[in-house]
């Protein structure tokens, strides 16, 4: 378990290093460690992470493709997502692991005007995203099998985690993405990318 300085203390009592309490037997956490619980999710982040938390997302960081009904969609790429989270956390400073097995689902498709049926595969990862001071966030990554090669399952496969983590990152606010949902546009128009 993490606690507040990132390090693992090793220990398995009933109160963690991070300052939670396992829950007793019924699994009821006594009130203190409810208490010390919430003062964890909210101040355990230092000043300058949450200082950079808040600042506007980069325009320059974002990418654009085409979306649905022809309008754009704009995203930032796994790798600008990777080094945001080692930028504002630090390299080393958070972490990621896939909750259980990335799995691989068939999909159909039904057009709507012609009724024809059309198979596809595409992977899933259940991805938790660790930093120590702040609650783990838990997402699901989701990729298309675009080429039914080793390699394209490969790509795909490894699509899917990085979606989980961009996905899970995103719960931490503007500067993962989570400000180019909805009715919101990014505040300069981003050169056209493919999406990576």
């Amino acid at each position: 378990m993490f606690n507040r300085n990132g390090s693992n203390n090793g220990h398995h009592s009933n109160a963690t290093g991070n300052g939670l309490a396992h829950p007793d037997g019924n699994g009821h956490k006594p009130a203190a460690a409810i208490v010390a619980e919430h003062e964890l999710l909210w101040d355990g982040l230092s000043p300058a992470v949450i200082e950079k938390l808040g600042q506007p997302l980069d325009p320059a960081l974002v990418s654009t493709r085409d979306g649905r009904g022809g309008k754009d969609f704009h995203y930032l790429k796994g790798h600008v997502v990777f080094e945001q989270a080692n930028r504002i956390f630090g390299r080393g400073g958070w972490g990621y692991d896939t909750v259980g097995d990335v799995t691989l689902r068939e999909i159909e498709n039904v057009d709507t005007v012609t009724g024809e049926v059309k198979r596809g595969q595409a992977y899933a990862a259940k991805v938790m995203v660790i930093v120590p001071g702040a609650p783990s966030r838990t997402d699901v990554g989701f990729h298309a099998v675009v080429e039914k090669t080793v390699e394209g399952h490969e790509t795909a496969y490894k699509g899917a985690v990085t979606d989980g983590v961009k996905r899970a990152l995103r719960s931490f606010g503007g500067q993962f993405g989570n400000c180019l949902y909805g009715d919101q546009a990014p505040a300069a128009a981003p050169a056209r990318a493919e999406r990576v």
